[in-house]
């Protein structure tokens, strides 16, 4: 088996599951208390960055200007507020 084989089955598929049985068991805990969704949307954005970093990905960002973390049109959509 190579080198790469072993690392995955290994490490790349327990670390992962670990993200994901963790973050998501906190994610849905949090809806109990944050009715907004934003927690959960924190969880999983921290789930998403781990997965990532553990594989080795590298992610940039290019094209539109980045939007501020505060208002971004996205939220806007996923809640209904967009006028």
């Amino acid at each position: 088996m190579s080198k790469d084989r072993l690392k995955t089955i290994f490490f790349l598929i327990p670390a992962i599951s670990i993200y994901t049985i963790v973050c998501g068991s906190i994610s849905l805990l949090s809806t109990l208390v944050d009715r907004t969704g934003d927690f959960a949307h924190r969880c999983a954005r921290v789930w998403a960055w781990l997965i990532l970093w553990t594989s080795g990905v590298s992610v940039t960002v290019t094209g539109l200007p980045l939007r501020s973390r505060q208002s971004t049109r996205l939220r806007e959509l996923a809640t209904g507020m967009l006028t």
